[in-house]
């Protein structure tokens, strides 16, 4: 017996020896598929009794009548409340004659009538299609007539007090399914126009999950500070409060100076971040609140390496949940091991359940690099890789709405096999030994020179961890005579900084390109400005940058180019950028 028990431990040990030599990720695997399993089990639920997302909101306003739901510039607003508005709301709407097929457009700000007003369409579902011609659209507004509203506008502020606050019969949406559009979220529109991403119920009910990682639990009060318009403020801010339980304290906009401030005053235990915010509070000058605080988790996108340990050692927060995700991809990846940088693990377990793989890009060509056969590449570990999706009906692609080419231009067929359809995810991804992955750069923003590809993410990092600089924003731009695009990058001085660079700052510059880049990477250009135009959510606009390029008659900002021979930076005039316009001076 006692041999047999002798056998037995033994193999356990091996066993477990060579699980962690031979497959060091299967322990975060594990973790990471039972939470897909009990998600895949409440979406399997949801599907086959037709519960929707409004349908899980009514369920926890009847839990958690009167707990506070929304707290906003000091004012609570309960579960109770918002379903009651969201209620009053519908049977206003649906006394305009506002029916189930109808769009409505909601142009608001971070405020609570954003949640019941969407709450109140979704009870009897309203989307089908955008219309072309605007002409013909009601206009209304929820505040009451005064001057400041144009006259076309038509206030629905005495119909909503007068308006029944019960519920509306739930066979009002019986025809709505997991699968129907629940909302249209528009893109950022950095890389190109905005475009309407389908969004359906099922979509909707995964961003409530999320927090789930964290054990997150009725007690818990969410700090959202991101637009409620884009998708990380709506699917995952509103949906972790409506799913969960969790009270909402909302911000008008995000502040660097009351962030911490309006957290230690509400009893914040979780924030929802991107990075440039990280970034933002991480080099913000030291303050009471810094630490004084309850929050015990971070969860968001795009944080930087350099940033997340400043900011995790500034603000003292136990743990990161760095996600990856956009609002029409059908997958995403999570970091629950407090990874720095990492959006995740994908190993090749993770990778063949989800069906998602990371395949050599070409820039030039703008497509996968292919073999003699015709098949994609799998990047290999350190090396980017556009990060693919196989379309099936686990993985489904809704594509963006009356944007047919568009949605077509994001499948690439025939990548492993003959008939096979990927999504295209327009990230690229590397990876290293350990299976983790890092984001690298967007479709569109990384560029060729002296054909190597340029990561715009990889410099711009370089540059910006510089004490004296705020933020920069780094492209290609087009040299005549030469292939591919030489880099530019814009750069915003500190306030505390000259509008103009002193000769040390270029130095210090200088030294920190030649020393951490390769030579193809170091920007031939810099620019200097007092601002540089974001979106909402602090991600970057460089079409206007791309356009103005390196010429002084239109830059009116202080301008430099790399001397390769002297190997540095100096001043770009009219007469040296004729030079490099005639091919004189090389780069």
């Amino acid at each position: 017996m006692f041999m047999i028990l002798a056998t037995v431990a033994g193999a356990i040990g091996g066993l477990y020896l060579l699980v962690k030599l031979k497959l060091p990720w299967l322990r975060s695997d594990l973790k990471f598929l039972k939470f897909v399993i009990g998600l895949g089990k409440d979406l399997a639920t949801c599907k086959r009794k037709n519960i929707l997302p409004i349908d899980v909101f009514e369920k926890t306003a009847d839990k958690f009548t009167t707990k506070p739901m929304i707290i906003y510039k000091g004012v609570s607003y309960s579960f109770m409340e918002v379903d009651k508005m969201a209620n009053k709301l519908a049977n206003v709407a649906l006394g305009l004659g506002i029916k189930q097929g109808d769009t409505v457009a909601m142009l608001m700000y971070n405020e609570p009538a954003f949640v019941w007003t969407w709450f109140g369409i979704d009870l009897y579902q309203a989307i089908d299609d955008i219309a072309n011609d605007l002409k013909d659209i009601e206009f209304y507004t929820l505040e009451a007539q005064n001057s400041s509203i144009p006259s076309r506008f038509k206030s629905l502020a005495d119909d909503l007090k007068a308006a029944a606050d019960q519920r509306i019969p739930r066979d009002k949406r019986s025809s709505i399914t997991m699968k129907s559009t629940n909302c249209l979220i528009f893109t950022s529109g950095t890389t190109g126009l905005p475009k309407p991403a389908i969004v359906t119920h099922t979509k909707c009910m995964i961003g409530g999950f999320l927090y789930t990682y964290c054990h997150v639990t009725p007690d818990d009060i969410l700090y959202e500070c991101l637009p409620l318009y884009h998708s990380a403020g709506c699917l995952i801010g509103i949906g972790t409060s409506r799913r969960n339980g969790v009270t909402m304290v909302l911000a008008e906009r995000f502040s660097a100076s009351k962030f911490f401030e309006e957290c230690h005053r509400n009893n914040v235990t979780m924030i929802h971040y991107v990075g440039e915010m990280c970034r933002y509070l991480a080099n913000s000058p030291k303050g009471d609140y810094d630490t004084n605080h309850k929050i015990r988790v971070a969860l968001g996108n795009g944080l930087r390496k350099d940033v997340w340990t400043l900011f995790q050692k500034k603000f003292k927060i136990e743990q990161i949940l760095e996600f990856y995700g956009a609002t029409e991809m059908p997958v995403g990846f999570i970091n629950i091991e407090n990874a720095v940088g990492s959006v995740g693990r994908v190993s090749p377990l993770i990778k063949r359940i989800f069906r998602a793989n990371f395949v050599k890009f070409d820039t030039d060509m703008d497509q996968p690099v292919r073999d003699e056969k015709g098949q994609c590449i799998t990047a290999a570990p350190y090396e980017p890789g556009l990060l693919l999706c196989s379309l099936s009906e686990q993985t489904p692609f809704e594509g963006y709405k009356n944007r047919d080419e568009a949605t077509k231009r994001k499948l690439i067929h025939d990548v492993f096999k003959k008939g096979d359809v990927y999504i295209n995810s327009g990230d690229l991804f590397y990876h290293d030994e350990n299976h983790y992955c890092y984001f690298y750069d967007r479709l569109g923003d990384t560029y060729r020179w002296k054909g190597e590809n340029v990561s715009t993410t990889q410099v711009a990092n370089i540059i910006t961890e510089l004490p004296f600089i705020i933020d920069t924003c780094v492209y290609g731009v087009l040299v005549p005579g030469s292939e591919g695009r030489a880099g530019m990058a814009t750069i915003n001085l500190l306030e505390s900084e000259k509008k103009h660079p002193t000769a040390d700052m270029i130095s210090q510059i200088e030294q920190r390109c030649i020393n951490e880049l390769e030579s193809y990477a170091i920007p031939r250009f810099l620019r200097f400005t007092h601002m540089l135009d974001i979106t909402s959510t602090f991600k970057q606009i460089k079409a206007t940058l791309k356009k103005e390029g390196f010429d002084p008659a239109v830059v009116k900002e202080p301008l430099y180019y790399f001397n390769t021979k002297k190997q540095k930076y100096c001043t770009l005039d009219k007469e040296i950028a004729m030079a490099i316009e005639k091919q004189e001076i090389k780069l």
